[in-house]
């Protein structure tokens, strides 16, 4: 169901913050599955056509406003001034968050760097039947994994930064400060809701919105390892030998997936090398694992998609039966994707010792354990771990969106 939705914080994009940044692309992606998103901001400026964008000065930091207010907050003392503060807070509530019948929070109602907003907030939900999320990066009473109680200023920040607002989901970053709120606030750890920060690999990556559809659609992020051969389906590339480790590696990695770049040749017919391919990939079930992007794609691929491939990918093979060079030696290594060849010696010549080569005269049985093994290093499957499970386009679609 499409939900008018209002994400408000102290402060937006242009202002630098990971929870600005972080407001910006779950709006982004909020919008993209269909939802209306304004992001209200007491500090900010529109940097996208993607959602709506209002600024409210009222709801900033009230030290950016009014220094002597913040200090009396500070030191617990609360005099009219900070009475018409909540009182005209609480009016621009009223008028202006009327209209969504969902409002994210985020970190407004447990820090105390705008009290008078906190304070006005709890009043004005009182009365109100709209969808509210409180969305916690941060307490003034949880440092790390540990209580910092010694940050108590006062009574009544106590009891505004520490009160629940009634039929209202409560959301964290990390099971790490979901187990200290617990401690803070009146909810169990069950009760509060963990969504990761996430990042947004195509952006951060700069994966072109094909490549992207192709990974997305096939759902390959998920799956380890991804192995890349960029080669035309030609007998020197040797692809039966890497269908083989493929095929031996597949025990220890029943989700692989490995994308072969190219086509067959223009030059001469390689129909034959094809069909023994795909005869092979039948006869070992491996039609889920393999996948070629001349199926998939009805344009030649691009350098800066080749470079994608790479980059998205676990490991290259490269197990040609002859070179006389050898680009993907230097396309995967700029690329710092770990790199798998024969041992050729233009091959040698070109990378030393530093790339891992290998007979293949050798039967994949025997190669495939020396994969398996560089495979299970920490780096390589730290970077698994990442893409699979912190893709904040999946987190704002299977963890935040049924919140609302």
């Amino acid at each position: 169901m499409k939900k008018n939705i209002a994400i408000l914080h102290f402060a937006s994009l242009p202002n630098i913050g990971g929870v600005e940044i972080l407001i910006d692309e779950h709006a982004k992606l909020l919008v993209n599955l269909g939802h209306q998103v304004t992001v209200i901001a007491g500090d900010g400026a529109s940097t996208s056509p993607d959602y709506n964008m209002k600024v409210i000065p009222q709801l900033q930091s009230i030290i950016n406003t009014n220094v002597e207010l913040q200090n009396n907050i500070f030191e617990g003392k609360f005099d009219q001034s900070y009475v018409d503060c909540v009182k005209v807070m609480l009016e621009i509530l009223q008028k202006d968050l009327k209209e969504f019948d969902t409002l994210i929070i985020h970190n407004m109602l447990s820090v105390s760097r705008n009290l008078a907003f906190t304070e006005a907030f709890h009043e004005y939900a009182k009365n109100s039947s709209q969808k509210i999320i409180v969305y916690i990066h941060d307490h003034m009473y949880v440092k790390l994994d540990h209580l910092n109680l010694d940050a108590i200023r006062s009574e009544k920040e106590k009891k505004l930064l520490t009160t629940v607002i009634p039929n209202a989901t409560y959301v964290t970053i990390s099971h790490t400060i979901q187990k200290q709120l617990a401690k803070v606030l009146p909810l169990s750890e069950s009760d509060i809701h963990v969504v990761y920060n996430g990042i947004n690999i195509p952006e951060f990556m700069q994966i072109s919105p094909r490549i992207w559809e192709l990974f997305r659609s096939k759902d390959i992020l998920t799956h380890f390892p991804i192995i890349f051969s960029p080669v035309n389906i030609i007998r020197r590339k040797n692809i039966l030998y890497s269908l083989e480790l493929v095929s031996e590696l597949k025990k220890t990695y029943p989700d692989l997936r490995y994308i072969i770049s190219g086509d067959t040749s223009t030059h001469f017919d390689s129909q034959d090398y094809l069909k023994q391919i795909n005869d092979y990939i039948s006869t070992n079930q491996l039609q889920e694992n393999i996948i070629f992007l001349k199926d998939e794609m009805d344009q030649y691929l691009k350098p800066q998609d080749v470079r994608q491939l790479y980059a998205l990918s676990d490991c290259v093979f490269y197990f040609s039966a002859s070179e006389n060079f050898g680009l993907p030696l230097l396309e995967a290594s700029l690329s710092k994707t770990l790199l798998f060849t024969s041992d050729l010696e233009v091959f040698k010549e070109i990378g030393n010792n530093y790339i891992k080569h290998f007979d293949t005269n050798l039967p994949a049985a025997k190669v495939a354990p020396l994969i398996e093994k560089i495979l299970s290093e920490d780096e390589h499957q730290l970077f698994y771990k990442m893409r699979s499970q912190f893709n904040l386009e999946d987190i704002v679609r299977n963890e935040l969106a049924p919140l609302l």
